[in-house]
């Protein structure tokens, strides 16, 4: 994995951004991240011992599918630093499925990981307990049960049958905790204690519950990923001081690159990113809800996954006002079983069973694998005529 060929992809951050914006701070920021970013990949890529054939233990970052790259191991009284070299990874038959770190037991055989062993990072374990321990108690069904207690643990148990019309469906994002259960809960927080404290503890508040969530289901990237994106955006309402969404959007990006390079790897990052990235820039509502996550998620799905669901945009203009309700119904029902406990129930059986009905109609997926060149030639020629159209509506203004 060469140093430029892996920050190849961080220049789809910056074109699009100086084609569309001019923000001086943004441009010298984002800058100063990029070299800093650089130097710890860097750090990652050249620096430690050569990697041979060798078996035993290993903490490697998974960050593609089947692919990964191994950064320490352990030579039997330390862990040692190795340079990074991009791996094929599989677990068992079957290619490692994207994952930011995690502990394995195997042996390194050319260029392939075998993993025997694996110990993923888990969050608190009284946390899940409470949680599992409250479930039972407010939910109908075992797949009511098993869904809830994926999407606010992180603990992956839903059945297999619900697990692939839901990735099949392009709605696989509402099975695992992501940006958008982590918002629901900072909303809901700092809504309820704006009433109650001034505004600026209301944020501080929310934000800090937010992180403490984040260290019980053990730091999980997606977790960690909106709560900085949080984090930033209360900071700016906290410090009384005005912000802009895409300045808040790329520098939690930056920061968590800095901090955690390998994530520039992940699939879900840029997926999420992408989709924030497409809401921010579509200044019209609707088109920003219908347009522009999809639009700017597009060639990122392609890239890792060759597939693109077609019912993505109107199943998820269902899925997602479904998905918010059962929520924060599931965790009303905690403290009132007596309407919540139902009315999660009601909601969860009708998002599982459109997502079922539009499985079993068959629409076939776009299958297309992109290379990076043409993920960044789509995101460049789309920010392009995104920025002509606002040229031609301020010129047909002015006249």
């Amino acid at each position: 994995m060469g140093l430029l060929a892996a920050f190849q992809p961080v220049f789809l951050l910056f074109l699009p951004l100086i084609l569309l914006f001019r923000s001086r701070g943004l441009f010298v920021s984002g800058f100063v991240f990029f070299v800093l970013g650089f130097l710890r990949m860097g750090f990652f890529t050249y620096f430690g011992r050569e990697l041979e054939e060798w078996e035993g233990w290993f903490r490697v970052s998974v960050y593609d599918v089947g692919e990964g790259t191994v950064i320490y191991r352990w030579d039997g009284q330390r862990w040692e630093k190795v340079k990074g070299k991009a791996l094929k990874v599989f677990m068992g038959d079957r290619p490692a499925f994207p994952r930011d770190e995690m502990l394995v037991r195997g042996r390194i055989k050319g260029d392939t990981l075998f993993v025997e062993e694996a110990l993923f990072r888990k969050g608190v374990k009284r946390f899940y307990e409470f949680v599992d321990a409250l479930l039972i108690k407010s939910t109908f069904s075992e797949d009511q049960y098993l869904f809830a207690l994926s999407v606010i643990t992180g603990v992956k148990r839903v059945k297999w049958e619900v697990k692939k019309a839901f990735y099949e469906t392009g709605t696989g994002h509402v099975l695992a905790i992501s940006g958008l259960h982590v918002g629901l809960i900072f909303l809901a927080v700092s809504f309820v204690l704006r009433f109650l404290v001034p505004l600026r503890y209301a944020y501080l508040f929310a934000t800090l519950l937010i992180w403490m969530y984040s260290y019980a289901v053990g730091f999980m990237p997606s977790v960690v990923r909106a709560a900085t994106m949080l984090s930033f955006f209360s900071g700016a309402k906290i410090l009384r001081r005005p912000y802009k969404p895409l300045n808040v959007l790329f520098l939690s990006l930056l920061a968590l690159l800095l901090f955690k390079p390998l994530w520039l790897f992940s699939p879900s990052l840029w997926l999420s990113y992408s989709a924030v990235l497409g809401f921010l820039i579509f200044r019209n509502r609707w088109l920003a809800t219908l347009l522009g996550p999809p639009l700017y998620s597009l060639p990122f799905a392609l890239k890792y996954f060759g597939r693109y669901a077609l019912l993505y945009v109107p199943l998820n203009l269902v899925v997602i006002p479904l998905m918010t309700a059962f929520m924060y119904s599931q965790v009303l029902s905690f403290v009132f079983p007596y309407p919540f406990k139902y009315s999660a129930y009601v909601f969860y059986e009708g998002m599982e069973r459109i997502v079922v009905w539009a499985h079993a109609f068959g629409l076939p997926a776009l299958k297309v694998r992109l290379g990076w060149e043409w993920v960044l030639i789509y995101i460049f020629t789309l920010s392009a005529v995104i920025l002509l159209v606002r040229w031609l509506r301020w010129w047909r203004n002015q006249g």
